[in-house]
């Protein structure tokens, strides 16, 4: 859904059609496109696409270049929000840091207020060329590949808090055969131990 402008220019040659597509959809419903490439966990609101596409004997076939800006996105089970202010306050390394982090970030959702998103896309495959996250709390950069046809992923990405002011770089790993967020907790544990 959304409003489409677009120029679509086609060809032949030696009995093979091409064609460039280019052009935007605005207001177009994100979580519908979301459901319907089959990513769990994820609830995009409305934006815009801008794509620069080239087809050779369909679309299957599609290479090009996409950017998505939207309103809003609420990724379930990652709650940044809080989790600087449950490792300030920490006074020694928790045994395990991992699940420590892991917890802090299942509490909730968090929801992003600018998001946007630069893509390459090749024969049903997408490479996020840079995915980048904010809200109030930080700003989460994430690059990865997603594969339209089947819904796999993989991703990763730094994640940097507003607060503490000196809380480090958090690398998050994630793909669609993970059960969770991977998460370099060396960082967080020489932060503790300050």
């Amino acid at each position: 859904n959304g409003n489409l402008t677009a120029e679509d220019t086609r060809t032949r040659s030696d009995k093979v059609w091409s064609s460039v597509f280019k052009g935007q959809v605005e207001g177009a419903d994100l979580a519908s496109l979301a459901a319907q490439i089959g990513l769990k966990g994820i609830t995009p609101g409305t934006g815009t696409i801008d794509f620069d596409m080239t087809t050779a004997n369909g679309l299957g076939a599609a290479t090009g270049s996409v950017t998505v800006k939207m309103d809003s996105l609420k990724i379930e089970n990652f709650n940044f929000d809080k989790l600087g202010e449950e490792a300030d306050a920490l006074i020694t390394v928790p045994k395990d840091t991992q699940k420590f982090v892991t917890d802090s970030l299942h509490k909730d959702a968090t929801i992003f207020s600018i998001v946007t998103a630069k893509a390459k896309v090749a024969a049903g495959e997408m490479r996020i060329n840079g995915l980048k996250l904010s809200n109030n709390a930080g700003d989460l950069t994430v690059n990865g590949e997603l594969n339209a046809q089947d819904g796999s992923y993989q991703m990763s990405g730094d994640l940097h808090l507003v607060k503490p002011k000196d809380f480090p770089v958090l690398k998050i790993k994630r793909s669609s055969g993970m059960t969770d967020y991977k998460i370099d907790t060396a960082e967080v544990e020489q932060y503790i131990i300050k």
